[in-house]
């Protein structure tokens, strides 16, 4: 062996063996500290507020409404917070021939499907209801319904069940009253309030397309008008056929676009476990109001994040100086015509109800005027009449 050389020493297996497992060990550990770094206190080290917000932050977990809302709140915002909801789209609606400065008055929709739309006024007669959606469910009939604020104070539950039979549900005033003989903040309060306690029940701020006032009338009350255009509705809703009658007498002249109206009473509800069945069985479509007339579903909003319901920013002074000043006559119903009627009672001529329609009574009124006064004797407050009824030189009754 050459001199200073020594021999190397072999490994035995057994340390071959140790030593790869130790660097497989190093390896893994290597591994671990860059993937997953160890957690350790830090109650020693300064931390810093992050400098951007998250860019989702979870939502607590809380009890949905009964109704869940189908839209976010969207509009300006009030001097209260709250949102006003943007105007209803009508632009692809089937709208009636609109008068200058009015709302339309739907009455029926020139469609050429073959539909028909029935609705239900009042709703006292709680079992009456929950029958006619039994018929509906039964058919697949969709109705529009119009509660008085005592029908949805007293059972709320049954509001909910309308709702969720796909039915619509529009304002029928909260007590049923005239709305001519209130002021301008009464009759708003009628409609805002049965608005608002329709959404109570509902669990959403719930805005509607159409009021339907008692009797119908209002086709042409400006002050009526611009209410319900400050509210964000879509129109006054009226009928082309009154169920009310025997269905004989009417049933032959139904066609596509007809708006039929029933009430929740027993005789009406006799009618409507026939007639929702017939209907289907010939072929017509029972729709809502809004499909009938190519309108959006009622939106739906969080409850309580609206205007819906409430008289906020409504201008009053606006609504009573929004009546016209035009000819009145037999058959018209308006405030003008309550205007008038307050009038002639304060002269003595009339001593009936100053209910803003204009019947015979009213009629006879306003011939003695027109004779008191001179004038020609047709029982038509035309502008000559009115400007002598309103002046400081009107005669009295003798």
């Amino acid at each position: 062996m050459p001199r200073g050389r020594k021999k190397r020493k072999a490994f035995s297996p057994v340390q071959l063996g140790l030593g790869a497992v130790a660097a497989v060990l190093v390896v893994v550990l290597i591994a671990l500290l860059i993937v997953q770094p160890w957690s350790r206190p830090i109650e020693d080290k300064q931390t810093t507020e992050p400098t951007s917000a998250p860019t989702q932050v979870p939502a607590l977990a809380t009890e949905e409404p009964i109704v869940s809302a189908t839209e976010e709140p969207a509009g300006n915002i009030s001097d209260s917070g709250l949102i006003v909801p943007d105007a209803v789209d009508i632009s692809g609606a089937i709208l009636p021939k609109i008068a200058k400065g009015y709302l339309p008055v739907f009455a029926g929709a020139a469609t050429e499907k073959k539909q028909i739309a029935i609705t239900v006024d009042d709703l006292w007669q709680h079992e009456n209801v929950e029958q006619i959606l039994a018929v509906c469910a039964q058919t697949g009939a969709r109705l529009t319904f119009y509660p008085i604020g005592e029908a949805v104070q007293s059972n709320p539950e049954l509001l909910r069940k309308i709702h969720a039979g796909g039915h619509e549900i529009e304002n029928h005033t909260f007590n049923h009253v005239n709305l001519y003989a209130l002021t301008a903040e009464e009759m708003a309060e009628q409609v805002v309030k049965q608005n608002r306690l329709v959404s109570e029940a509902l669990g959403v701020d719930y805005q509607m397309h159409f009021l339907r006032p008692r009797g119908g009338n209002s086709d042409y009350d400006k002050r009526m008008h611009n209410m319900l255009q400050q509210l964000g509705y879509v129109g006054v809703s009226h009928w082309s056929l009154s169920g009310t009658p025997e269905m004989s007498t009417w049933t032959s002249k139904l066609k596509s676009g007809d708006v039929l109206l029933f009430h929740s009473t027993d005789s009406d509800l006799k009618k409507l476990v026939k007639l929702i069945p017939k209907l289907t069985e010939v072929g017509y479509e029972l729709v809502t109001l809004n499909e009938l007339y190519n309108l959006p579903d009622n939106a739906e909003y969080p409850l309580d994040s609206t205007t819906i319901g409430t008289t906020e920013g409504l201008d009053f002074v606006a609504m009573e100086a929004d009546v016209p000043y035009n000819t009145l006559q037999e058959g018209d119903t308006s405030f003008a015509v309550r205007r008038m009627q307050l009038r002639l009672a304060e002269l003595g001529f009339y001593g009936s109800e100053c209910d803003g329609d204009y019947g015979s009574g009213t009629a006879a009124a306003v011939k003695a005027f027109q004779q008191a006064a001179g004038l020609e004797a047709d029982g038509i407050c035309g502008m000559a009449t009115q400007d002598i009824l309103f002046s400081e030189s009107a005669p009295k009754a003798q």
